[in-house]
């Protein structure tokens, strides 16, 4: 089995984003860092990569986001 390939499209939170397909990819993901919008899917989609191929993990960080400073 060989690696997998995930595109994430991001800032598609911005107005009059198009919809995009990368046909070599085998998943593609549509995200906005800004907003959060996608990144549960991906988290999922990661978690059912990992599992099916019985990676295990060590360490998990987590990015949280920042409040900005006024």
């Amino acid at each position: 089995m060989g690696k997998k390939i995930i595109t994430l499209f991001n800032k598609q939170d911005a107005p009059g984003a198009c919809v995009l397909r990368d046909f070599k990819s085998d998943y593609t993901l549509k995200v906005s860092a800004k907003t959060g919008e996608g990144l549960a899917d991906l988290n999922d989609l990661l978690e059912k990569l990992l599992a099916e191929e019985q990676i295990y993990v060590e360490r998990l960080s987590l990015i949280r986001k920042q409040e900005k400073s006024s």
